[in-house]
């Protein structure tokens, strides 16, 4: 165990660090400014809309409605793959995302979309439902109950009862708005089946649903808008067009002009459905309840004219070309790259036979160049995001080119930079490089993350901000890996020291993936403390013994504590899901839900292909390959661990967490098959770097053996 002065330089030396996150990060975010509502609220939905169909000539009345306001893309991602009508007005109405008896799949890269379901109708009561009186839902109780038993429960109707407890009610015009509008008891206040003839003026707010972009339809509400009305017009869902982020435009004479943002997205401008919900609720309360997953959107002040549309269209259409590219190719990547370095090896086998060694030989140096290649595409992938490859008249070529670019640049620096004398110098500089790319884009914003194959996939995932589960195996794994290759010398002449270093490496690290500003992983912080904290124990020169186990696990927990008390401890309106979590647990007692959506959300994905069972198989063999020096797989790190020290126990370090966060981050099954995408191409890179025995002492041969038996 560490001594007592070193145990608290390094408390010391945290604290000091989530204070500097904590004062110095909000001074690198733009101002924003609040909105207001002075007098009533309507909100229209146009499904499919996108700011790359809003023009002078197709839509004048949005055109013109565009000038002056707040605008910005919606992230109207549900729960199916792919957003429909009504299953995004029931996420509005609930605070939540939710499907409303709707499972409809992605869209195929070509070919028809799957149709949506018809949205539910609710029956006029009183026979006035033609004269915009109330309604009522005959399927209400069924919706309810289900969506109650969701993983996260969400009730359908919140919003239209918690505005009607302040004496506000909801006028419906259109059946998806009446889902929108609709109560706790399944009744609507008032209910117009046509949406042109909305009656703007019997509640406070009223929701209207086209069927689609009606530019003539918005033109005549706009013409009977009350005085001083705030008017909201989205895109809101994809319905019978392919999944993309859709347009969204706020104005009234509490809008200030610019782009559209929020805390749930911290993007500019991007918000999400949930965030419209906050909009509305807080017509009657400034600081909206932990029952809803949006928070009220903020405008960043600035223009919204042409170029910033162009600038939005622009984000929307890079982002639906690196989505289908995604599949296609990383399947390549990953073939060619197992082809390539396959046939290098046998290659190179050829050549050991013949006497030459792996580093001198034209096979060896092959290698050497596929592997810190292949290693170096991940966060390429990231830094293509500062190309403006979407304006391209091909963008998809433009992403390729960019991220080939970027990866042979790195490999190039890689290979020859002033640390190529070194064994582990290449390795070490693309994964600490992975892992500083991501941490600077957090720094700054994280919007390079918001363009990256590999990055928060916004128009399908439901995470806008901060680190996704793929962000956090490369920067978690490039991390302890960059942390083992550069204090393994230094654990030889000096454990305590080494231990320290690496303890004050993972500090910073689990800084920037756990702090609400930042990463805001709340299960990464717990796997990430798992993952240092076994590599400083053992580099200290100490065995592994229960006592130090439950040290680290206790570590864990309070690290996971403290963050989410800082996030917790901010107003409602400004907090993350991490702080609403804890606030949620210390009100109810209930971990039940967390848990269970947690298990629920890995059983899914896991299940969701046959090709993703392969993900427990992965682990099991890393686990096996760290474990076992002398197994067929632990002999290659065996071999590298004479000339590189610490390498096994780093390697050890990166399944662990790998381990845990699998098991505490909703949908963590993607995060060992991420993280291997990194970490084998550099094992291999550095076994390329590393001088091998000649052919008479190859492996099987006792010489080799002895050295395997002295190195375990």
């Amino acid at each position: 165990m560490p001594s007592r002065r070193s145990f608290l330089r390094l408390t010391a030396f945290g604290i000091l660090v989530i204070a500097l996150v904590t004062l110095l990060t909000p001074l690198l975010r733009p101002r924003t400014e609040p909105v207001a509502q002075p007098g009533p609220l309507v909100v229209v939905s146009m499904p499919t809309l996108r700011w790359a169909d809003v023009d002078e000539r197709r839509t004048p009345t949005l055109d013109r409605l565009a000038d002056d306001a707040a605008i910005g893309n919606l992230a109207t991602h549900a729960v199916a793959g792919h957003s429909c009508s009504g299953s995004v007005w029931a996420t509005l109405s609930s605070g939540f995302r939710v499907s409303l008896d709707d499972g409809t799949p992605e869209a195929p890269a070509s070919g028809p979309v799957v149709p949506c379901p018809p949205i539910p109708r609710p029956v006029p009561t009183g026979g006035l439902g033609e004269l915009g009186g109330p309604a009522r839902f005959p399927d209400f109780p069924r919706w309810r109950a289900e969506l109650l038993a969701q993983p996260v429960p969400a009730e359908l109707g919140l919003l239209g009862t918690q505005l009607l407890e302040r004496r506000q009610c909801i006028a419906a015009a259109g059946a998806g708005a009446a889902v929108g509008a609709v109560r706790k008891d399944g009744t609507v206040a008032s209910y117009e089946p046509d949406p042109r003839r909305a009656d703007l003026r019997r509640c406070p707010i009223t929701f209207v649903s086209f069927d689609g972009v009606d530019d003539a339809g918005l033109a005549r509400i706009i013409d009977r808008l009350p005085r001083e009305a705030t008017l909201v017009v989205t895109g809101h869902a994809d319905d019978q067009a392919p999944e993309s982020l859709r347009a969204v435009l706020m104005r009234g004479p509490g809008i200030p002009e610019g782009r559209l943002t929020s805390a749930s997205s911290r993007q500019p401008g991007l918000i999400r459905t949930t965030d419209l919900t906050a909009l509305v609720t807080s017509r009657v309360s400034a600081l909206p309840g932990t029952s809803y997953e949006g928070r009220i959107p903020v405008v960043l002040p600035g223009a919204s004219g042409d170029d910033v549309r162009a600038e939005l269209a622009g984000t929307a259409r890079a982002l639906d070309v690196q989505h289908h590219l995604v599949r296609p190719f990383f399947t390549t990547y990953v073939l060619v790259s197992l082809v390539t370095i396959g046939v290098i090896l046998l290659v190179l086998q050829r050549d050991r036979s013949r006497g030459q060694t792996i580093r001198r030989s034209s096979a060896g140096r092959a290698l050497r160049i596929a592997s810190a290649a292949v290693a170096a595409v991940p966060v390429s992938t990231i830094l293509a995001g500062l190309v403006p490859w979407w304006r391209w008249d091909h963008p998809t070529l433009g992403l390729v080119i960019s991220v080939l670019g970027w990866a042979a640049v790195l490999a190039t620096v890689a290979l020859r930079g002033p640390w190529r004398s070194r064994r582990a110098g290449p390795a070490g500089f693309l994964a600490a490089t992975t892992a500083l790319v991501l941490a600077v884009d957090l720094v700054l914003g994280g919007h390079l993350q918001l363009m990256t194959m590999m990055g928060l996939q916004p128009v399908y995932g439901g995470r806008l901000h901060g680190l996704g589960n793929v962000g956090f195996a490369l920067t978690a794994s490039g991390a302890l890996l960059a942390a083992s290759l550069l204090t393994g010398r230094l654990s030889r002449r000096d454990p305590s020291r080494a231990a320290r270093v690496i303890a004050a490496m993972g500090i910073v690290t689990v800084a920037v993936d756990g702090h609400y500003a930042l990463g805001d992983e709340a299960g990464g912080s717990l796997a990430l403390v798992w993952g240092f904290g076994y590599l400083a124990l053992k580099a200290s020169g100490r065995r592994t013994t229960w006592r130090g186990v439950a040290l680290i696990a206790a570590l864990s927990a309070f690290t996971a504590l403290v963050m989410a008390t800082l996030d917790m401890l901010r107003p409602r309106y400004e907090r993350s899901h991490i702080g609403d979590f804890l606030a949620t647990l210390i009100e109810t007692g209930d971990l039940t839900s967390v848990v269970r959506s947690t298990f629920v959300n890995n059983w899914s994905m896991l299940t969701s292909q046959w090709v993703n069972l392969g993900v427990p198989v992965l682990l099991l063999l890393a686990a096996w390959a760290a474990r076992r020096p002398l197994s067929s797989l632990g002999r290659p790190l065996t071999r590298l661990e004479r000339q590189i020290p610490l390498l096994r126990i780093g390697f050890t370090a990166i399944v662990l967490c790998w381990i845990v966060g699998f098991l505490t981050n909703d949908s963590g099954t993607s995060i060992p098959p991420a993280g291997s995408i990194l970490i084998v191409p550099l094992v291999v890179l550095m076994t390329a770097c590393a001088p091998q025995p000649p052919a008479d002492h190859a492996p099987g041969h006792a010489p080799d053996r002895a050295a395997d038996a002295a190195a375990s």
